[in-house]
C-alpha cells in the first residue's frame, strides 16, 4: 500500500507479494538494480549458512499443485526436485536444498537454484 506501480511490479517479480514475506534471490546485476529501486520497502543482504538452515527448516514450505506443504520428509523433496530434469545436481534431501541456496553464486548450480526457488514457498 502506498507504493508506486513500478515498485509493486518489481516486488511481485521478486516474489514478495505480501507484507513480511522473504525470498531467496540470486545476486546478479538485474536483481540488484531492482532491489535498489525498491530499497525503501525491503531489507536485503547476504545470509549466513546458519540463517538459511534455520529459515528452511523452521519456515520452509514447498509448492505442489498450488498447495502449501510443510517440508516434513525427504520423499516430498525427492519427488519435486530429484527428477532427471535436475541432472546430476538434483536435490534429494533438505540438506541439498540448504546447500544449493547457500552456494547459489556458483554457475553450475544456477539451474538447480532456480528450480528450488520455483517450488519453495515465500517465507
Amino acid at each position: 500500500m502506498g507504493t508506486t506501480p513500478q515498485a509493486q511490479k518489481i516486488l511481485s517479480e521478486i516474489g514478495l507479494r505480501s507484507i513480511n514475506n522473504g525470498v531467496f534471490v540470486r545476486t546478479d546485476k538485474p536483481t540488484l538494480e531492482k532491489l535498489v529501486k525498491v530499497h525503501d520497502y525491503v531489507a536485503y543482504g547476504y545470509p549466513t549458512k546458519k540463517l538459511v538452515n534455520d529459515l528452511i527448516r523452521k519456515r520452509g514450505f514447498l509448492k505442489k499443485d498450488d498447495k502449501k506443504l510443510a517440508i516434513t520428509d525427504n520423499n516430498l523433496i525427492e519427488e519435486l526436485l530429484g527428477g532427471e530434469s535436475m541432472g546430476p545436481n538434483g536435490c534429494i534431501c533438505i540438506e541439498d536444498i540448504i546447500d544449493t541456496i547457500w552456494n547459489c553464486k556458483q554457475d553450475e548450480l544456477k539451474s538447480v537454484f532456480t528450480e528450488i526457488n520455483k517450488v519453495l514457498w515465500p517465507m
